[in-house]
C-alpha cells in the first residue's frame, strides 16, 4: 500500500483516493480487443481510456463496455473526458453522439461528459 503526506502533514493511502476497475473484451485466441477503465478519483468516477483495437472496430464493442460500465456502477455518478486520438475514425462531436446514447450529457466544462446515476427506486 503507497501513502503520501498532503499539505496538511497527514499521511494518506493512495488507495483511498484513488481506485480502478478495468472492463475488458477478448477475443478467441485471448487478446484483448477493447478495453476501459473506470477510475474513483477524490470521490468522483471517471470512465477512462476507452479504445478498441482496431481489427475489431465496428463490432460494437464500444457500446459492450459502456453498458458493463453502466450496469457496474448504477448508483453512481460518472464522468468521461471526450478525445479522439490521433489516427482514430471518430470526431469528438461523434464520440458525444455516441456517449450520449448511454446517458451522458455535456456538462459546463468543455469535453466532460456526465451520466446521473440510476434510481432503481
Amino acid at each position: 500500500m503507497s501513502t503520501y503526506t498532503n499539505q496538511e502533514g497527514k499521511t494518506v493511502e493512495l488507495s483511498a483516493i484513488i481506485r480502478q476497475d478495468v472492463f475488458s473484451i477478448t477475443d478467441a485466441d485471448g487478446e484483448t480487443a477493447a478495453e476501459c477503465t473506470v477510475e474513483k478519483r477524490n470521490g468522483v468516477y471517471w470512465v477512462k481510456n476507452l479504445w478498441v483495437k482496431s481489427a475489431y472496430r465496428g463490432h460494437r464493442l464500444a457500446s459492450e463496455l459502456l453498458r458493463a460500465v453502466g450496469l457496474a456502477y448504477t448508483n453512481e455518478v460518472l464522468y468521461l473526458w471526450v478525445q479522439a486520438y490521433a489516427g482514430q475514425p471518430k470526431t469528438d462531436e461523434e464520440l458525444t453522439k455516441m456517449y450520449a446514447n448511454f446517458g451522458y450529457k455535456p456538462t459546463e466544462t468543455p469535453g466532460v461528459l456526465r451520466r446521473s446515476y440510476v434510481n432503481q427506486a
